[in-house]
């Protein structure tokens, strides 16, 4: 079987707003994100298994699949 795979580790979207739109609130930076940890997971077609990713020494692990990670947030500043 294949080994090969390609996992999307990580990755954030974010956005700041104008400074304009937030003066009248007395609010100085606004930054809205989103991150994403382990978001998919893409292995060959006679794969089976959890997780594609192997321990050094190349043997297949039978752990548990890597847990999916989504997180929200607002950076605020005065």
């Amino acid at each position: 079987m294949s080994g090969s795979y390609l996992r999307m580790k990580s990755i954030v979207f974010g956005y700041t707003l104008p400074t304009k739109l937030l003066a009248q609130a007395g609010i100085s930076n606004l930054r809205v994100y989103a991150s994403a940890d382990n978001l998919f997971t893409i292995t060959s077609s006679d794969y089976i298994g959890f997780d594609p990713q192997t321990r050094p020494t190349g043997f297949q692990s039978w752990s548990y699949p890597v847990p999916t990670n989504i997180m929200f947030g607002i950076n605020l500043g005065f």
